[in-house]
């Protein structure tokens, strides 16, 4: 018995630590006008897996060169609280690319919608 709830203690502070920093969306796009171009957009849908932690990495752009700075970065969860999180880990606004990081709930899927901007008549300050 000492010993399950060991293991459901231990699960139970992974997660927190895990999800310390993350938010459930991201919206950086203070000023909307300047989300001139469609760099991006996915749909991340995946089904939980029984006590597991699903993590997807999403590259944007996937392939190739972007030579326009980001404007603006929307991270969507579709599934509200029951959701996990997303983090960008590297790049984003004013980068060239970026990275994001998405983590479901323990035993939960994902359900992210993702959109990526530029202006190309814009230049990184």
């Amino acid at each position: 018995m000492f010993g399950k709830v060991l293991i459901i203690a231990a699960a139970v502070a992974f997660c927190l630590v895990n999800f310390g920093n993350a938010e459930h969306n991201i919206d950086q796009c203070a000023d909307p006008d300047i989300a001139v171009e469609l760099l991006c957009s996915e749909d991340i849908k995946e089904s939980g897996k029984f006590a597991r932690i699903l993590k997807e990495v999403i590259d944007c752009p996937a392939t190739g060169l972007n030579s326009d700075p980001i404007t603006c970065i929307k991270v969507t969860n579709k599934m509200g609280d029951d959701g996990g999180n997303a983090q960008i880990v590297s790049g984003g606004i004013n980068y060239y690319s970026v990275e994001i990081l998405l983590e479901s709930q323990w035993s939960k899927g994902l359900d992210y919608h993702i959109e990526v901007y530029t202006n190309p008549s814009r230049t990184t300050p």
